[in-house]
């Protein structure tokens, strides 16, 4: 049974991060379902049936190095311009969680209206492994912000954004990492947004439920 809330689609994982389609929910995307055994793909519902015929920018999944060797698997989506875009680096939430290659709406969205999009699985983030994920122990607002700053230094070179022009963006760890760049960093980012992030981990963490 299909939970229509939850449709199920294909979520190609990216070439970097192993190989073969799999079956994964998201709210946001088409919802197709993969056949192992027959190798097809078979539609189950239409999520998002606006989509349908919609010319939606492509996502470019690569590594790039943080200034210690350490290979952060990231995502780009760009807009239809030749010159350096305005970038906006969005943050995942968690941190314990990840980005995944595939349909992104804010990706989307940005890039339609003229905006270069990456996304970063920063030290700390799961799905690359426990070491991976023991990185970030005790690098909130250092090494993890690190390998933020280390992928604008990667797109900038690669003439994937307009240093001059270049937002920080994300929900929850992410508003709370785009509060730390522009404290940090200051001269990075022309402007951040912070969404439900907190400012203070001390009294955030003062005033948590029990149950956490």
């Amino acid at each position: 049974m299909v939970d229509k809330q939850q449709p199920l689609v294909v979520t190609y994982r990216s070439p970097l991060a192993g190989a073969g389609p799999r079956l994964h929910a998201r709210r946001q995307s088409p919802g197709r379902a993969y056949d192992r055994s027959a190798q097809t793909l078979r539609e189950v519902l239409r999520a998002r049936p606006e989509l349908d015929g919609v010319a939606l920018r492509r996502m470019h999944p690569m590594r790039i190095a943080a200034r210690d060797g350490l290979s952060l698997v990231s995502y780009l989506t760009k807009p239809d311009t030749a010159a350096p875009p305005p970038l906006v680096l969005l943050v995942h939430g968690g941190p314990w969680a990840r980005d995944y290659y595939g349909y992104n709406a804010w990706h989307q969205w940005l890039a339609d209206r003229g905006y270069a999009v990456l996304s970063v699985n920063f030290r700390g983030s799961t799905g690359f492994g426990k070491a991976f994920v023991n990185a970030g122990d005790g690098e909130w607002g250092r090494r993890m912000d690190d390998d933020l700053c280390d992928a604008i230094g990667w797109a900038v070179a690669e003439r994937h954004a307009d240093p001059a022009r270049i937002a920080i963006m994300g929900a929850s760890y992410g508003g709370y990492t785009a509060l730390v760049g522009l404290t940090r960093n200051p001269a990075l980012y022309a402007c951040g947004v912070d969404i439900v992030g907190p400012s203070n981990l001390g009294n955030a963490t003062a005033h948590h439920p029990a149950l956490f």
